[in-house]
């Protein structure tokens, strides 16, 4: 960067053995009232002195350049920090504006700097800076610098540079600890550091480990760190509580920010340009984003100049990739290309190739073909304008780099299929009932859809999941009995799946541990024994044409790889066992819509059973064309909303009192959660399925899934599990809500084969 350059010319000063005051100011005319005394100007500042100050009579205004000063005959003690802290404002155009200290040896070698990079502002805000001196020091500087080349000027004012105060009449301010971040790439962040003084002094915070480029800012003034994560890695973060005589409170922790997975089919981060650059190397007379959009609200405008993006590691495969996009031109552009360059491991040149594109006035799509070979680690895709002298502008959206495999599968998106309008596309509810080992439950749930219609007259349908186990003998209920339930069932509209012949009750084990544990190790043949004994007691016992069984949901959501593959070998649609939504950029209004398994799963990477920290964790790889409906967790209202939806204020806090292993306003979408571990009552669930449904229909509609049982609601059940509710009102809190998600006019209603059918051929809401 410019300013590294600049710093090497500005360090001089001495640090002699002269001991000096912790609460000094080292250094001197901070506030400039002596004019330019003492500050050394960069050959391309132009420095003057104004009236619009902070505090006292002056301030200094520079444009695009920097200052310094020396700090001599100073003794510092290496065990302590460096307080760096001012006032700074801005007008015009300001393109980059860093501050900081550097130290150099006795040789003028530079050993160490320190620096942060300060918001552009209209008025004038506070900074600080904390840095330890190393230990072999022997000069230092102090710096600024601003990069404006469209004639845009800063102004400094109480500029302090102090050491750490040891005074021991000053209480040092105390921050409460922060627990370590994790991240997800382009999620905006917030977190608001708490500190405290007991002499009550006006604090200014500092914080130190994010690099200029990662997104993450403070505000010094509250203490807040926001924004949005733009560049994946680990830091290790130290922020600081600065009083007004010199004490430093401070705290560290390590601040994560991963990326989704990329796979082959989403190579280009930010391919829509919703909210920022991120991605994207942007080199023109002028970028910004604009409402003209092709797709979405945002796109990218470009003028004279382009942009490109390095992908991350290919896999070591040759395959056949596509650039394609949306491009819109003015009159004023002469000349518009695109093109890709691929780069072997070393990220030496390969090949390339590119095409021109001529104007268009309208959006238009273009589209370039390649192949990489086995030698193949990086694709940088790019885009090109020629704008003349008349600095024409070039709108870009949608950009997309993908192999060709991707154009015959549905890959893992919050957005809906095939690029269909969100506006347009409907609110599915996924209402998936398991077990059904009671024909009370059943014929509850039956009798209850039995005249129920969406806004578009179709009927409003939902699943069963069934074990057969409860056909061979009383488990929860007469065989017969049963029985006849289920051939009403299966003679029904509504949708019957698979979950197993036995749910899993031949596994023994000494704890619940030991017992997932040996589900997730079952292998292909045992899968296989489990899967096909239900479909066979629900063809033969009870009439289903196995034609018409498409989907499966695992007992306890407990899967591995060899469950994935044994429904595929025996032609199931679609699975329904992967749990997402705990990844803290999810809120219940970007929630993934139903995907095909081609790449694997990255909900699965997100979940427990992905996470390498779990023991038992297990891998989910390739399983073509099968699809994955995920069951999305529910978003817990908080207490500004609970009154809404009828829930009495604290409903996270009683919660998590039960559950402290909760995070986020997170918990698993079923009505066991609900009901029994959480303990709810009938108005603190049905606030909730609310809730949830009205964040889809705020959000990206992607289908809201509810996981229920229906020999939940029934007395024997619900005098046992269920301490705040009676079935009853356990049947009224699903009927309620039901009756509130069908007055809805995009709601539907639909069993999950249905929702697959249509993911596959989406249409429009009419």
């Amino acid at each position: 960067m410019i300013k590294k350059i600049f710093l090497t010319a500005l360090i001089f000063g001495l640090l002699s053995l002269q001991a000096a005051s912790s609460a000094q100011n080292l250094l001197k005319n901070g506030g400039f009232e002596a004019g330019f005394s003492y500050w050394e100007a960069d050959d391309d500042s132009t420095l003057s002195l104004i009236s619009d100050s902070f505090e006292g009579n002056r301030a200094l205004e520079y444009e695009n350049g920097g200052i310094s000063q020396s700090i001599e005959n100073l003794d510092l003690d290496k065990n302590l920090s460096i307080v760096l802290s001012g006032y700074y404002k801005n007008t015009g155009v300001i393109d980059g504006m860093w501050i900081g200290v550097s130290y150099s040896d006795s040789s003028w070698k530079n050993i160490g700097e320190s620096s942060i990079q300060l918001l552009p502002s209209s008025s004038y805000q506070p900074f600080a800076l904390v840095s330890k001196p190393p230990k072999n020091s022997a000069h230092m500087t102090v710096w600024t610098w601003s990069d404006s080349s469209f004639g845009g000027k800063t102004a400094l004012d109480d500029l302090k540079l102090r050491q750490e105060s040891q005074n021991s009449a000053n209480h040092i301010p105390t921050i409460k600890k922060i627990q370590n971040q994790k991240t997800l790439l382009g999620e905006s962040v917030t977190l608001q550091i708490e500190a405290d003084d007991l002499d009550n002094d006006k604090l200014i915070y500092a914080v130190n480990g994010f690099d200029d480029d990662s997104g993450i800012r403070l505000d010094a003034k509250t203490g807040k760190i926001s924004g949005e994560a733009l560049k994946k890695g680990t830091y290790d973060i130290e922020v600081f509580a600065i009083d007004s005589k010199g004490g430093v409170g401070k705290t560290a922790f390590i601040w994560t920010i991963e990326s989704e997975p990329l796979t082959a089919c989403n190579i280009f981060q930010n391919a829509g340009f919703e909210k920022s650059f991120r991605g994207w190397s942007v080199y023109s007379a002028k970028s910004e984003l604009v409402q003209d959009a092709y797709k979405g609200k945002k796109a990218l405008s470009i003028k004279d100049g382009g942009i490109d993006q390095l992908s991350q590691k290919l896999p070591s495969k040759a395959a056949t990739y596509q650039f394609n996009g949306y491009y819109k031109t003015d009159t004023k552009v002469e000349g518009l290309w695109v093109g890709v360059i691929l780069y072997d491991e070393d990220y030496n040149l390969i090949s390339s190739k590119s095409i021109s594109l001529p104007p268009s006035s309208t959006y238009k799509n273009f589209v370039v073909n390649f192949t990489t070979t086995k030698e193949t680690a990086y694709i940088q895709g790019w885009i090109w304008s020629d704008a003349g002298i008349n600095k024409g502008s070039v709108l870009l959206d949608e950009l997309k780099l993908s192999t060709a495999e991707c154009y015959n599968y549905a890959i893992a998106s919050s957005l809906p299929p095939k690029g269909m309008d969100i506006s347009k596309a409907p609110q599915f509810v996924v209402i998936g009932f398991d077990d059904n080992t009671k024909s009370e439950g059943i014929d509850w749930a039956l009798n209850f859809f039995k005249n129920k219609k969406n806004a578009d007259k179709s009927e409003a349908r939902v699943t069963f999941y069934m074990n057969t186990y409860g056909l061979d003998e009383w488990i929860e209920d007469d065989p017969a009995k049963l029985l006849l339930s289920i051939k009403n069932l299966v003679n029904s509209s509504h949708e019957v799946a698979n979950h197993t012949k036995n749910h899993h009750s031949d596994i023994k084990a000494k704890s619940w541990e030991e017992y997932i544990a040996k589900i997730i190790d079952l292998n292909s043949t045992q899968w296989s024994k489990r899967i096909s004994d239900a479909s066979n007691d629900l063809a033969n016992k009870a009439g289903l044409d196995l034609a018409n069984m498409k989907g499966f949901r695992a007992p306890y959501l407990a899967y591995n790889q060899s469950m994935l593959e044994t429904l595929k070998g025996q032609n199931f649609l679609y699975d329904c066992s992967i749990e997402e939504g705990y990844a803290s950029v999810y809120d219940g209004t970007n929630f993934r819509w139903p995907y095909q398994l081609n790449e694997g799963s990255p909900g699965h990477n997100e979940s427990w059973y992905g996470n390498p920290e779990n023991n038992e964790s297990v891998t989910v790889s390739s399983i073509k064309g099968l699809w994955e409906l995920p069951n999305h967790v529910f978003m817990v209202p908080k207490n500004k909303e609970c009154e809404k939806y009828g829930i009495k204020k604290g409903l996270w806090q009683r919660i998590v009192k039960k559950l402290p292993y909760l995070e986020g306003h997170k918990i698993t979408g079923f009505d066991y959660n609900l009901w029994s571990e959480a303990g709810l009552n009938k108005d603190e669930v049905l606030g909730i399925l609310k809730y949830n449904l009205d964040l889809r229909l705020k959000g990206n509609r992607a289908p809201l899934m509810i996981g229920a049982h229906t020999q939940y609601y029934t007395d024997e059940w619900a005098d046992n599990n269920a301490p705040n509710a009676d079935s009853s009102q356990m049947r009224e809190a699903i009927e309620e809500f039901v009756k509130y998600a069908l007055s809805k006019p995009e709601v539907r209603i639909r069993p999950a084969r249905d929702i697959i059918s249509w993911c596959k051929n989406p249409t429009a809401l009419r």
